[in-house]
Parts: structure tokens; C-alpha cells; sequence
């Protein structure tokens, strides 16, 4: 960003998209190509009534479902299956070398994948078995 002191008035945002997913080297040489920032071709930015400056969001987005909360679709959530064993299933022993791995658990490249897609079926399995049980009366104290 440049700041110029002589200039009055609102604040005057300028961008020039050098592309993405570059590498730092990747960047300045981009920009030293143009020899001077003065060679570049600029494009005046303002920013949107949300206060996006770049890859302003799409109002389309605002009409689509809710993914939770009280008005979303699923109105029930958690962590799924959890056993925060990680550190303990995961594991490297230095001295004999051997690893412990859920990834080589099986040859096949789809058995994530697979064992993801059960576990959400059974979720929303679930979630229509519990949204179909009668509301349950507590009696109050």
C-alpha cells in the first residue's frame, strides 16, 4: 500500500490481480516485469455493503439453506463419533520404528472416504429416527 500525502479527501483504494496461488518469487516477478508500479494497470476497489474489497461475495448465497441453528437443516448436532484418542492411535516408536497408522489400515484408497459416507448415513439415520419420536413431556419441579 502506498500512501500519498498530498492527497485529500476519501481514501482511494487500487488493485491489480497478479493471479493466484503463486509463490512469493512468483509475484515479484510479476511485478518486476512491469519495471515500476506506474506500468501496472490498476483497477479502482470499493468495497460492498458487507465490506468485502475482493472476491466480493455472492448475494446468492444469502437465499441458501442454513446448515444448522434453530432454522437450519439439521437441528440437531454433535461430534459425530469422537474418542479423542489421536495422540494414543497415531504413533511412532523411535526405537523399534514401528507406526501406528489409520491410514494404512487398508490397501484401499477409498476406505476413508467409504467409512466417512457409513458414518454420515448413520447420522442421518438417526436424525430422522429421533425427529419421528413424540415430544417427550418432563414434568416440571
Amino acid at each position: 500500500m502506498v500512501k500519498d500525502p498530498a492527497h485529500t479527501g476519501a481514501c482511494e483504494l487500487f488493485y491489480h490481480d497478479i493471479g493466484d496461488h503463486l509463490s512469493r518469487e512468483e509475484k515479484l516477478a510479476i511485478v518486476e516485469q512491469f519495471g515500476s508500479i506506474d506500468n501496472m494497470e490498476w483497477q479502482s476497489i470499493k468495497p460492498n455493503d458487507a465490506g468485502d474489497w475482493i472476491n466480493q461475495r455472492d448475494p446468492a448465497f444469502e437465499h441458501f439453506s442454513l446448515l444448522d441453528g434453530k432454522d437450519g437443516v439439521f437441528t440437531f448436532s454433535c461430534n459425530g463419533i469422537q474418542t479423542n484418542r489421536g495422540a494414543w492411535v497415531y504413533h511412532f516408536d523411535k526405537k523399534s520404528h514401528i507406526k501406528n497408522d489409520p491410514n494404512d489400515w487398508s490397501d484401499d484408497p477409498r476406505y476413508i472416504i467409504d467409512l466417512v459416507k457409513r458414518i454420515i448415513r448413520v447420522s442421518v439415520k438417526t436424525m430422522r429416527i429421533v425427529k419421528a419420536l413424540p415430544p417427550l413431556n418432563e414434568a416440571k419441579n
